[in-house]
C-alpha cells in the first residue's frame, strides 16, 4: 500500500510487506514531491523539514494503526535539492523585451503564473542548467523564438539532458545555435567528466537530438554500483537519493529469501 502526498513539499511512501515467515512489516520513508493542485513548491525551506516528517509519520501510524503498532523504519530525503526532474514553461514579456520560466497555481483558465529564477527543490546540476540555459537563449532568436517549454533531466551520476520545446519547425539554422548552447552547458559545475550534457528540440512530429536521448544513472546499492538507463519522456524515480533507500529497502527485507526470485510490479525506471 502505498500512502499518496499530504504534504506538497514532503512525500511519505509506506509499504506493508509480508516476509517469508508471514510476518507483517511497515516501512515509511520520507521523499518530495511538487504538487501542482496547490501553490508550486519553487523553494523549501529547509528547517521545516523535520517537523513536516515527524508530522507525517505520526498520520502513518494513525492510519495503519489497525494494522501495525510498531515503530517505521524512515528514510530521510534531502532537504533541498532533491528532485531529478522538473519542466518549466516559457514565459515570454514581448513589452519587457523578457522571457523566463514559470509554473503555475491552481489550474484551468484561473491559473496564476508564477515566476521561477531559482529551484532549490531541483538538483545542484538542474539549478547550473537552468541559469545557463535561460541566459543563453534570451539572445538568440532562432533559439528563443516560438519556445513554450523547456525539461529537465538530471541525474546523481552527473549526466543531463535538456529539451526545448516549440511551436515551430526546427530548421538547419535552429541546430547550429543548439551545438554552440549544448557545448556551453559541459561547463557546468556538476557535469560528469568528459561529458557533454544532451540537447533535445522538439516540435510536432520532430525530434532532433544533439547528444544521446537518455542518461545512465548510477547508484550504489548494497555495496554494488547499479546502472539505469533512464529515457527522454519516460518516467524515472524523480528524488534519486530516495530511490537508492528503495532499493535497499528490498534488498535488506529479501536478504533471506533463499532462491525465489522478487518480481516488482512497478511501470517505469527506478
Amino acid at each position: 500500500a502505498r500512502e499518496g502526498r499530504g504534504n506538497p513539499a514532503r512525500d511519505t511512501k509506506c509499504w506493508i510487506a509480508r516476509d517469508w515467515n508471514c510476518q507483517t512489516r511497515l516501512i515509511a520513508r520520507s521523499g518530495r514531491g511538487v504538487s501542482m493542485a496547490a501553490a508550486p513548491i519553487i523553494r523549501v525551506d529547509v528547517n521545516e523539514y523535520e517537523d513536516q516528517l515527524a508530522a507525517k509519520v505520526e498520520r502513518v501510524k494513525t492510519q495503519f494503526r489497525d494494522f501495525y503498532s510498531g515503530e517505521l523504519d524512515v528514510r530521510r530525503s534531502k532537504k533541498s535539492h532533491y528532485r531529478m526532474r522538473a519542466e518549466f514553461r516559457v514565459w515570454h514579456d514581448y513589452d519587457k523585451g523578457d522571457m523566463y520560466y514559470i509554473m503555475f497555481k491552481g489550474t484551468g483558465n484561473s491559473a496564476e503564473r508564477v515566476r521561477v529564477d531559482d529551484f532549490n527543490v531541483g538538483s545542484e546540476l538542474m539549478n547550473e542548467l537552468l541559469q545557463k540555459v535561460i541566459s543563453h537563449v534570451r539572445k538568440i532568436e532562432v533559439l528563443n523564438k516560438k519556445l513554450f517549454q523547456i525539461n529537465y533531466h538530471t541525474s546523481l551520476s552527473g549526466q543531463a539532458m535538456v529539451a526545448l520545446l516549440y511551436h515551430k519547425k526546427l530548421d538547419a539554422a535552429w541546430e547550429e545555435e543548439a551545438r554552440k548552447l549544448r557545448e556551453l552547458l559541459a561547463d557546468c559545475e556538476g557535469v560528469e567528466k568528459d561529458y557533454v550534457p544532451a540537447l533535445i528540440g522538439r516540435s510536432r512530429k520532430q525530434k532532433v537530438v544533439l547528444g544521446d536521448d537518455f542518461v545512465i544513472e548510477k547508484m550504489v546499492v548494497s555495496g554494488k554500483e547499479l546502472r539505469y538507463k533512464q529515457m527522454e519522456g519516460a518516467f524515472s524515480q524523480p528524488n534519486g537519493e530516495m530511490c537508492k533507500h528503495m532499493l535497499d529497502w528490498v534488498c535488506e527485507n529479501t536478504s533471506d529469501c533463499g532462491d525465489r526470485d522478487l518480481l516488482e510490479l512497478y511501470c517505469g525506471n527506478g
